[in-house]
């Protein structure tokens, strides 16, 4: 299942994985996380990181190389382990961090959980543009 920032929430993590689902979130930027056993703010993992794979893609109309970096993490209250992707040169778009309970093995798994929001996000853009037409 697929969700944007409207939808990061536990409690629906929760309620998905229980039903024997995936989830692929956008993640709000005042998100909170265990890394290494600290507790972090999003934004600083962030802004401390660089994507080391690097992705070509086609995005609002301009082809742009993006790049990727991932890593597990434990949420607060839950205690489950959930791999977060950070996702850098999307241009002017707000901080693009997702997170998933797929482990990633490989960068191409990598690339496949972000083509498919990016796909997501597409679809919804569409959506909107005809409502507003």
């Amino acid at each position: 299942m697929i969700f944007d920032r409207g939808y990061d929430d536990s409690k629906l993590f929760e309620y998905v994985l229980s039903g024997g689902d995936d989830i692929l979130v956008r993640l709000k930027k005042n998100r909170c996380f265990y890394f290494k056993d600290k507790k972090k703010n999003i934004n600083e993992v962030y802004e401390n990181r660089k994507g080391k794979i690097k992705m070509h893609l086609l995005f609002q109309g301009e082809e742009k190389d993006v790049y990727i970096s991932y890593t597990r993490a434990t949420l607060p209250k839950d205690n489950k382990e959930y791999t977060l992707l950070f996702v850098y040169g999307l241009g002017n778009v707000e901080k693009f961090i997702l997170l998933t309970n797929k482990k990633i093995k490989e960068k191409q798994d990598a690339i496949k959980l972000v083509r498919i929001y990016l796909d997501r996000w597409r679809i919804e853009t569409y959506h909107r543009s005809i409502k507003t037409e």
